[in-house]
């Protein structure tokens, strides 16, 4: 059993979440390589994003041309949005 600061969430994906991937990125193949990364990473560290306000947190990915925001709890990780980014954007909240 691994330890449980090592627990792995599983993630969950909001309707906001997959109706931005789908406009971002219609390929369906596409899409799920675009965030696998991220899924690998957060459901195993949910804290490695960025705080950006109470229960909020952000990953920039494609060299922070898109924002993933996220919250997370003791066994989920939710996947609020995923947008692109504006070079100051990604840091605004």
């Amino acid at each position: 059993m691994l330890p449980s600061h090592h627990k792995i969430r599983e993630v969950v994906e909001t309707a906001q979440f997959t109706d931005e991937l789908r406009e971002l990125e219609p390929n369906a193949i596409r899409a799920d390589e675009l965030f696998e990364g991220a899924v690998w990473v957060l459901c195993r560290n949910p804290e490695y994003g960025t705080k950006t306000g109470p229960n909020v947190w952000f990953l920039p990915m494609l060299g922070g041309n898109l924002v993933l925001r996220y919250t997370f709890d003791d066994d989920h990780v939710y996947f609020l949005s995923i947008q692109l980014s504006v070079e100051s954007g990604a840091e605004e909240e």
